[in-house]
């Protein structure tokens, strides 16, 4: 069996939940069936994902408040770690 074809028969055997859930074996999963409960995720992982959700604060952040791109980048960056945090609402 290739790389592909078990990538392929594990995406039809797991599905894709991307929020996590409680597996048939009690087990917090995500994604294609990472248990995250045993095997959590990576440095990199966490990483790509913490990347991922700085783009999409400051993409909030920037769609809110365009003049914010002007903000000297200590200011910015103040708001961008607001939004992060709670969101554009809770920082509006």
């Amino acid at each position: 069996m290739t790389h592909e074809s078990l990538t392929d028969q594990l995406i039809r055997h797991e599905g894709k939940r991307l929020k996590p859930y409680v597996d048939t074996a009690g087990k917090i999963t995500i994604g294609f069936g990472r248990n995250l409960t045993d095997v959590g995720i990576s440095e990199t992982e966490a990483r790509n994902m913490l990347s991922v959700d700085i783009s999409r604060a400051v993409s909030s952040l920037h769609h809110a408040l365009p003049w914010a791109v002007g903000l000297p980048l200590a200011v910015h960056d103040v708001l961008a770690n607001m939004t992060f945090n709670m969101g554009i609402s809770g920082l509006l």
